[in-house]
């Protein structure tokens, strides 16, 4: 998946008008700017990531599963935590996802 920035869609109520936003979604902000915002369901997302009450400001991978013909933005599928935004390990793994480079061990 796609590594995404979470935000409230508090701080973008000018997204709640498009068609196909419901009122506890949450947008996502891709880090990499070819891929398009995201929407998730915010229950869905809190349930997947054991609870986490604060979803602003943590980075995520995500899939996009619908994008009907009349949305503005498409639904995605959580799935899983990076990070913190901000935290060296997370923004390292951001980076290397961008570049698609592989953090794997060398073999022997």
């Amino acid at each position: 998946g796609c590594i995404y920035d979470i935000s409230d869609l508090q701080d973008a109520e000018e997204i709640q008008k498009y068609e196909g936003v419901e009122e506890d979604d949450v947008i996502l902000v891709p880090a990499n700017k070819r891929f398009p915002h995201l929407l998730l369901n915010r229950s869905e997302v809190q349930r997947q990531m054991s609870g986490v009450k604060n979803l602003k400001d943590k980075r995520v991978t995500a899939v996009l599963t619908n994008w009907q013909q009349s949305w503005q933005l498409p639904r995605g599928r959580f799935h899983r935590l990076v990070g913190n935004a901000g935290e060296l390990e997370t923004e390292t793994e951001i980076i290397l996802n961008e570049y698609d480079v592989k953090d794997e061990p060398f073999s022997k």
